[in-house]
């Protein structure tokens, strides 16, 4: 079993981004009506922060309206301006995995993560290919893969693999990628003809944490409502859902204590969790989440038993 640790994406890090936002920025001079959206992507505006966020207005106002609000003061303007999410082009990196970047064909970032790094993880994705491609500014280019997202792991017979509809995985994760520091990582995720969607992308160092083990249990917490009447008929709301991951894992007894250490120090972190060591989840085991406890049991002298409760973001 391992983690991806991942590192924190700001604008420095960000070497160059092809995503961009629809929503028009917010102007200390400019009425917006009840239900109007606006960005808030910088202070020259009149903003008092830069929060790379769109909102909605609860309430007019604009000078035509009795006077500006500022949308990023959500101390005081929470009840004027509601949060609706981070813009289109930050979204792979806000921690929201429902929450998708959208964009006709092609999503191509370019990130230099600063840290070393010789892993990703890209969820809730829609496309055909993804292609990553490291480059360093001393050996030049030293990775460069591309991945088909088309998912066969259900077809059992030439039937199924000719009539079936086809299947596209909605996560990857890169495990082989050699580990760099200051390197340029260029995620390019294609879908000609189509639009391409992703929800997040993490990227860090993995670190082993044991062997996950047969026992292992998973499950959702759906967040839709069902809402029976006096007839019994029952209306549905669908809403996102958790994955649930709970861990079974041996460990080597005498990597108790730095296990022990290393999950107490990101506690409110969160984290890639994979079951499998090769980053494969064809059992379902890769999720994007923070743990909620773990409890390691000193079984005996050469291995023991931790269970550690994942839950992954919506």
């Amino acid at each position: 079993m391992k983690m991806i640790i991942p590192v924190a994406i700001t604008e420095s890090e960000i070497v160059s981004n092809n995503l961009t936002d629809s929503n028009s920025e917010w102007l200390n001079s400019t009425d917006f009506a009840i239900g109007a959206r606006c960005k808030v992507t910088t202070t020259a505006n009149g903003a008092s922060a830069a929060t790379n966020k769109v909102y909605q207005a609860a309430v007019a106002s604009g000078p035509g309206n009795g006077g500006a609000l500022d949308p990023s003061d959500q101390v005081n303007n929470s009840d004027q301006w509601v949060e609706v999410s981070m813009v289109n082009n930050w979204k792979p990196f806000d921690r929201i995995v429902s929450d998708q970047a959208t964009r006709s064909e092609n999503i191509t970032i370019v990130v230099n993560p600063g840290n070393s790094t010789n892993a990703l993880f890209i969820a809730n994705v829609s496309a055909e290919t993804i292609t990553v491609t490291m480059t360093h500014s001393t050996d030049g280019e030293v990775y460069n893969e591309t991945f088909n997202l088309i998912d066969n792991s259900g077809i059992y017979d030439y039937f199924e693999y000719f009539f079936d509809p086809i299947i596209r995985k909605t996560q990857l994760t890169i495990l082989d990628m050699p580990l760099y520091s200051n390197i340029d990582i260029s995620i390019s995720i294609d879908d000609a003809g189509d639009t391409v969607e992703v929800g997040e992308i993490a990227m860090g160092q993995q670190k082993s944490l044991g062997s996950a083990v047969f026992g292992t249990g998973l499950s959702i917490f759906d967040f839709s409502i069902k809402q029976q009447d006096q007839f019994g008929q029952y209306s549905i709301t669908e809403r996102g859902f958790s994955n649930r991951l709970d861990y079974a894992i041996a460990l080597d007894t005498d990597l108790v204590g730095a296990v022990y250490s290393q999950l107490s120090r990101y506690r409110a972190t969160p984290i890639v969790w994979l079951g499998r060591d090769d980053g494969d989840d064809k059992y379902g085991t890769n999720v994007y989440g923070f743990f909620r406890d773990f409890r390691i049991v000193l079984s005996n002298p050469a291995t023991s038993d931790c269970n550690i409760k994942v839950e992954g973001l919506t």
